[in-house]
């Protein structure tokens, strides 16, 4: 009789794997994600309250009504507030402070913005917002009622000519507003100024789209090139200044036609008591006028206003100190003034982005009048999940397992310990460059970004503030490694600390201790050496490109490179964001593009990388040259073997959810960095959830347990035969189940086993990629049990799957004769079918993992019913498959008389029922 059992056995199983086989195995590389850091609740302001102690996270933009009160957006709260200028109190005038878009048609209290930058009043007082991340314009009228104006919500540039409402204006930056009506536009990214005119109709004022660079003095400014247009105002004359903010210049139009009213195009400080046009602006943010006619520079980078006079004569009139008090306007230190106007009274007022500040400059004097400077404590000590993170950026992974990240908006380096426990490792919470031999916990680290660990534990970080690199040494002692403090370019072959950067986002080292830095607007790489501290240009000629592929690195031209990492072979990868690539450079100094067409978007995944759109913010290497990037809201994999890329984590959709699941259906808003740590997880800087995020290798997925009977994913039954997906589950060569001594199925086979809450499932069928097993009757009663593969002594990850009472799944019917049934052999009125199934959880007697069902044939606790064409059919037996293993159910049903062709057929064992789709065909 064993020989017998075997064999039937053998069937059963066969007839398992072929039913599984008829679906697709899932993705070769499984990634489970979780936070490891960060609330997703950076900060809330303290609106209601005096404005004294309201907590701005981005003041970016300013305006001032006729009243005197100021308008403050903040687009990292994604909030508008207003200053009242009697009372001194803050209140909120549009947003809730959650990312989005809602609210037209009603109150701006309860709208949705998105990263909301520039603001504008006109006559009327109506409240314009240039809300940035929804493409769109939005108005508040004087009764708080909010409404889209200009935008279709789509990124672009299109709709000349037509109505602004259903233009493409991407990414608004700047507003202003002339006394006819005309709304302008800043669209940096495009590198135009829109203009839209009281009529409602929209055109390209100033700019060509996509066009960046400099040129069109003296012509139309429709026909010259800008390089990311920032502030806007418009002057009593009707006259337009723009902020050409990467050509280091104010231009004004003039009737149609542009001109340079300030900077010279030189990226430093320098200038001051001569010509403005003679002078040097750096990254200049905004600009106001006043009623003489006085033109107010935020200089951004040098963190100063500058005033050119009626004559045209340029000079400081506040920043280049060191102060944050109040006091002598020139004596303080504005870091990063993004926003100007000048209010009813003609002061002039300052959103000190960096400080959380608004600030008023007055008879040379400034004040704060909104805003508190960061806390001294940015809650150590506590669950790194219940910690807030203001806006990480980059990350990275030391030996002993920390987890570091720069969070750019707090000013911090914060270190994770394998607990979970969050401490600060860097900075002090305030912008600035101070510190220097000192412990790097009381620095200024200002606005710290990439990050990187050399071979001795010591972390190289770029910094905003610097427009260079520091280093915290494993004792914790901070030194500079390059740049001045100011923007630029200078430096190659002397002394690193005597070299300018131009806002670097990224860094790595190599095994001897070299620093590699992404001189990201100046387009190169930078290299210093670790024994001379010299710095060298690396790769990149400086202008602005993605050629010289084949060829020396020194002669290749680079657009923005960002993120960079190394892999085993010492070939240096770059992430060059501005058009989408992955270039790499071997050790002998030769460029090539790894990845991307030179189009930034999405597409190609199962096909060779060099072919596919990839939007690349952050890159990391493993330690067998597979390839992750990220840009925006996925994470992809190169396949260090094959070339093949695909993606394994996100949906392309910006949000938060999916924690605790497979890291491909899960969401992400903004991806800044990328890290790997030595057991191949990656971690992730998710800078909009204002957390961090973990992407672990997973062998199995909670997607991949399905009922053997349906294929489906869900919860399992007692009993129940499953299929188990995944990678490394067991032999590459598949095999069918084996009986012990005892006559039971086996519950190690070929090296795996399959463990339930701890218990051993008997195991039906095992290979690399797929294991048939059953699950053990012990599970009965829990809520959920949790699943691991084990084989060749190493177990997967394991992962929590719901137990319910029932999960019925069928694997054949066959009608009396024995023939299986189908369109083709229809089964007979009245007559009798058998029909095999599983998942119908416990039995009386109770059953025996294991076992064969020879004598004793254990039947279902829960009730059972089969209705055929929603007509009940008649039950002669249900209970355990004669031959079978213990799980495996057999029904034996007679059809319900009167019903013919092909029909539905559904098992319900207790409240559980057969997934539809289940047909039988009656002649």
């Amino acid at each position: 009789m064993p020989s017998l059992i075997v064999r039937i056995l053998l069937k059963a199983a066969c007839l398992l794997l072929a039913a599984c086989l008829l679906t697709p195995l899932a993705p070769a590389q499984y990634y489970m994600v979780s936070t490891i850091a960060g609330n997703g609740q950076a900060q809330f302001n303290d609106a209601g309250g005096p404005a004294l102690n309201a907590r701005f996270i981005s003041p970016r933009f300013v305006a001032s009504d006729a009243a005197g009160n100021i308008y403050v957006s903040d687009d990292f709260l994604n909030q508008i507030y207003l200053v009242n200028a009697s009372s001194g109190v803050v209140t909120v005038v549009a947003g809730t402070g959650r990312q989005g878009f809602s609210g037209d048609g009603g109150r701006a209290t309860a709208a949705l913005l998105d990263t909301p930058n520039g603001i504008a009043l006109d006559a009327a007082g109506n409240l314009y917002i240039a809300d940035n991340g929804n493409h769109r314009i939005r108005k508040v009228t004087p009764d708080g009622t909010i409404s889209t104006v200009v935008g279709n919500g789509r990124t672009g540039v299109s709709g000349d000519g037509g109505p602004a409402i259903v233009a493409q204006v991407g990414g608004p930056y700047g507003l202003a507003v002339d006394t006819a009506g005309n709304l302008y536009c800043s669209q940096p990214g495009n590198h135009v100024v829109r203009q839209i005119r009281a009529d409602g109709t929209i055109n390209t004022f100033a700019g060509i789209t996509g066009m960046a660079g400099f040129s069109g003095d003296g012509g139309p400014a429709a026909m010259a090139r800008l390089f990311t247009p920032q502030g806007l105002k418009v002057d009593s004359a009707g006259n337009l200044y723009i902020t050409d903010n990467q050509n280091h210049r104010i231009r004004k139009v003039t009737a149609g036609t542009i001109t340079t009213v300030a900077g010279n195009g030189t990226l430093r400080f320098a200038g001051d008591g001569g010509a403005a046009t003679l002078a040097s602006l750096s990254g200049p943010s905004d600009i106001a006028i006043d009623a003489a006619n006085n033109l107010y520079i935020a200089d951004l980078l040098v963190g100063r206003v500058r005033q050119v006079n009626a004559a045209g004569t340029i000079s400081t009139v506040a920043g280049g100190g060191g102060s944050l008090q109040n006091g002598a306007a020139t004596g303080a230190s504005l870091p990063a003034v993004t926003g100007l106007t000048v209010d009813n009274t003609g002061r002039l007022v300052l959103a000190v982005n960096f400080a959380r500040q608004v600030r008023r400059v007055a008879q040379g004097g400034i004040t704060t009048i909104a805003g508190v400077l960061p806390a001294a404590g940015a809650g150590d000590n506590v669950p790194a999940t219940l910690a807030p993170l203001l806006s990480p950026f980059g990350v990275a992974v030391d030996a002993a397992g920390n987890v570091l990240v720069s969070d750019q908006v707090d000013h911090r380096i914060r270190k994770i310990a394998p607990s979970g426990t969050i401490t600060t490792f860097g900075g002090n919470g305030f912008y600035g460059v101070t510190g220097d031999g000192g412990p790097a916990t009381v620095a200024q680290i200002g606005t710290p970004r990439g990050l990187t660990l050399d071979a001795a534990g010591n972390l190289h970080l770029v910094s905003g503030a610097l427009s260079g690199a520091r280093r915290i040494a494993a004792s914790g002692t901070l030194t500079t490694v390059a740049g001045t403090g100011t923007a630029g370019y200078s430096g190659d072959g002397q002394i690193a600390s005597t070299a300018q950067l131009n806002i670097p986002l990224g860094i790595a080292t190599d095994p001897d201790g070299n620093v590699f830095i992404a001189d990201t607007n100046n387009h190169r790489i930078r290299r210093v050496d670790a024994v001379g501290r010299l710095i060298t240009t690396y790769a990149g000629t400086g202008t602005a490109g993605s050629t010289g592929d084949g060829g020396p690195a020194l002669q290749a031209q680079l657009f923005s490179p960002r993120q960079l990492a190394f892999d085993a072979r010492r070939n240096l990868y770059i992430a060059e964001t501005g058009t989408g690539r992955i270039r790499r450079i071997s050790p002998g100094g030769v460029i090539t593009t790894l990845a991307g067409t030179g189009v930034a978007g999405f597409g190609g995944d199962g096909g060779p990388a060099a072919s596919a759109q990839i939007t690349i913010t952050g890159l990391a290497v493993d330690a067998a040259g597979n390839i992750f990037l990220a840009g925006a809201a996925r994470i992809r994999r190169i396949d260090g073997a094959t070339g093949i890329i695909s993606t394994i984590g996100g949906t392309g959709t910006p949000g938060f959810s999916g924690d605790g699941g497979l890291a491909s259906n899960a969401t992400f808003d903004n991806i800044t960095n990328l890290a790997m740590d030595a057991d191949g997880s990656l971690y992730v800087t998710d800078e909009r959830n204002s957390r961090v995020r973990k992407l672990t290798p997973a062998q199995i997925v909670p997607e991949g347990v399905a009922n053997a009977g349906t294929l489906r994913a869900g919860p399992v039954a007692p009993g129940m035969l499953v299929s188990i997906f995944g990678f490394n589950l067991g032999p590459a060569t598949p095999v069918g189940l084996q009986l012990t001594s005892a006559g039971r199925v086996a519950t190690s086979l070929a090296g795996t086993q399959v463990l339930f809450d701890g218990l051993a499932a008997p195991l039906v069928y095992v290979s690399a990629g797929q294991v048939n097993a059953i699950v053990p009757y012990g599970v009965a009663g829990a809520p959920t049990t949790k699943l691991q593969v084990v084989y060749q002594n190493r177990a997967t990850n394991t992962i929590t799957v719901p137990v319910v009472a029932a999960s019925p799944g069928l694997f054949a019917i066959t009608n009396e004769d024995t023939s299986v049934n189908s369109a083709s052999s229809p089964a007979a009125q009245g007559s009798v079918l058998v029909i095999y199934g599983t998942g119908e959880g416990q039995t009386i007697p109770g059953g025996v993992d294991g076992a064969v069902s020879t004598s004793v044939f254990p039947k279902p606790v829960l009730p059972v019913t089969v209705t055929v064409g929603g007509q009940p059919a008649e039950i002669l037996y249900a209970g355990a498959a004669p031959d079978f293993v213990s799980g495996v159910l057999q029904l034996n049903v007679r059809l319900p008389q009167g019903v013919t062709g092909t029909l539905p057929l559904v098992l319900r064992i207790g409240e559980a029922t057969t997934p539809a789709g289940i047909n039988v065909t009656v002649r």
